[in-house]
């Protein structure tokens, strides 16, 4: 089980080489610059030695040399043993940080990566990260991870992001002479303060959880997925290029079900993507090599879906309007104007960092939204295409929902609808989209607290044997589950959702902490992510939580991904 390792991809692209010995890239804008620390074996008095760090970088440098990465240096014992300024101790890693960091331009892009143990000291919120000369009792031979976001932060290169595969329980050997001398903490990956604008984290796991190292993969869990996702298999929107958010889906689903298989079914490690870059560098593009394909489905044998259940549209006389498409017969629920609590309080320890603080929210208008996600069946209609036909993971049928759709698909599929129909239709904001998916509850889902009821109400988790249902497999036909509080089905589960909105990383939730703010959008300036709600059925109850939220390129799309729209009130 490895302890910590850390992995930032700074500044604007990203630049590699062969080795630890090639000379620097000429001074031109646009490098891609690539330093990559693992450290493997530690002062047997201090801290257990661990496994795999060592592969996971040399892996990621032969990942990113494939790819066309320029220079890579490797920081290694394995390498520092032929040239000692290669040695991963604390001065030599200050000394090659700043020589990588200084002097770039807005064009350039930085690859950090450090592979090691972790560790946080009870009672402080810094954490660290533990070089081969590591004495816990002295934390100038340790490396802050805040002094390391501060570095970055002076950084003037434009795109900047740190992965960090982090596990921390007990990193002590048995006979440490420092047990007496140091406290650590017990929690897994650490409360960290809020990364600089322009600089992402992705870690290996959520906040209390662990990260694994695999006797199978010889790799890290999270590494291995990681490398797999930017050889080609997290390239989502097949443009032979693989950015953050793609590579940052990918390894939230690899990571938990490879974990669950080769561990332990109750055992659980989510990644999770902190921060936000600048702008949408893709980390790879990938000419000359073979995609993967993404996310396989859980290994099961099915029978084909049986098409003769129809899916569950309730009117709810007496207590919903209700508006119906006269081009394709989709039903809107008119959704009531009022207040809620926007995000996840602070007692929920397992909401991310882009979710929190609450605030309440007024909804000043009330609006039309989609009773169902839109099936192929409408999106045929409308658009006369099938991007469905034939891709991976997905079921065809006119009640399934529409997937492999962008962002910008579903701009084009409003416009020509609301062309018909004579209704303007648009995509829900985010704001309007948690409202309705609350249903006027404030609790983690539209029923409670408790997930062990999520079943009812949303496909996730992988499942598929419920009633009429149990030969379907991946999204499910729309409205087989029971409705929310305001008569919407698969608000939880079944596939994922675009929102109009443009992603933020929680600063507009920052920004409205004790006050109350009408009809928010997110950040107007933001066309490069677009933001996407509700959890799929390949993932977590913890995904479908109303409050969890992403960000995806307008480009990019896959198998769980699809959307619904809304309309104003007349």
């Amino acid at each position: 089980m490895k302890l910590w390792a850390f992995y930032v991809l700074a500044p604007a692209s990203i630049l590699l080489t062969a080795s630890a010995s090639t000379p620097a890239a000429e001074d031109v804008p646009g490098r891609k610059l690539a330093l990559l620390v693992a450290v493997r074996q530690y002062n047997r008095n201090e801290l257990r030695p661990l496994n795999h760090t060592e592969n996971d970088v040399n892996g990621l440098a032969k990942t990113l040399a494939t790819a066309g990465y320029r220079r890579v240096v490797l920081m290694t014992q394995t390498v520092g043993a032929e040239e000692t300024r290669f040695l991963p101790t604390a001065a030599n890693i200050r000394k090659e940080i700043r020589g990588l960091l200084a002097d770039r331009k807005e064009g350039d892009s930085v690859l950090i990566a450090l592979s090691g143990h972790g560790v946080q000291f009870r009672g402080k919120d810094e954490a660290f990260f533990c070089p081969a000369d590591a004495r816990l009792a002295d934390r100038s031979t340790l490396i802050s991870l805040n002094e390391l976001y501060h570095d970055l932060e002076k950084c003037q290169a434009g795109f900047k992001l740190m992965l960090v595969d982090a596990c921390r329980n007990d990193p002590q050997s048995d006979n440490s002479k420092a047990r007496s001398e140091v406290n650590l903490e017990s929690v897994t990956r650490p409360q960290l303060k809020r990364p600089p604008g322009g600089l992402a984290v992705l870690f290996s796991c959520s906040e209390g959880e662990k990260s694994y190292e695999s006797a199978e993969l010889k790799r890290g869990v999270f590494f291995h997925y990681v490398l797999k996702g930017l050889d080609g298999a997290a390239d989502y929107n097949t443009d032979r290029k693989v950015s953050l958010d793609e590579l940052a889906l990918y390894v939230r689903n690899e990571v938990p079900e490879h974990v669950k298989e080769e561990f332990d079914a109750d055992l659980r490690q989510m990644p999770e993507l902190v921060g936000r870059t600048r702008g949408l560098v893709p980390l790879v593009e990938l000419a000359g090599l073979t995609r993967d394909k993404p996310l396989p489905p859980p290994k099961a044998t099915f029978a084909p879906p049986n098409p003769t259940t129809p899916p569950r549209t309730v009117d709810l006389p007496g207590r919903f309007k209700m508006l119906t498409s006269r081009t394709t017969g989709m039903k809107l629920v008119l959704i009531p104007k009022g207040e809620y609590q926007r995000g996840a309080p602070e007692s929920d320890e397992s909401a991310s960092i882009d979710e929190k603080p609450q605030h309440m929210v007024r909804i000043t208008k009330s609006f039309y939204l989609g009773q169902h996600e839109v099936t192929q069946g409408a999106w045929k209609t409308v658009m006369g295409t099938e991007p469905w036909k034939g891709r991976e993971y997905t079921n065809e049928g006119p009640d399934f929902p529409a997937t492999w759709v962008s962002w910008s698909d579903t701009q084009e599929f409003c416009r020509r609808l609301s062309e018909r129909d004579g209704v303007k239709y648009r995509l829900p904001t985010e704001a309007e989209w948690e409202y309705a998916c609350r249903g006027g509850t404030t609790t983690r889902f539209s029923f409670g607290d408790d997930e062990s009821q999520l079943g009812d109400y949303a496909w996730f988790g992988g499942s598929f044997d419920d009633g009429n249902a149990k030969h379907e497999r991946y999204a499910h036909r729309v409205g087989l589950k029971k409705a929310n509080p305001f008569g919407l089905f698969d608000m939880h589960g079944n596939v994922w959702e675009w929102c109009h909105d443009g992603w933020h990383d929680g600063q507009e939730y920052v920004k409205h902490a004790g006050k109350t703010v009408s009809d928010p959008q997110g950040p107007s300036d933001q066309i490069l992510l677009r933001a996407y709600r509700g959890g799929g059925w390949f993932n977590d109850g913890w995904y479908c939580r109303s409050a969890l939220r992403y960000g995806l390129a307008p480009a990019g799309v896959n198998y769980a991904l699809g959307f619904r729209v809304a309309a104003a009130e007349k």
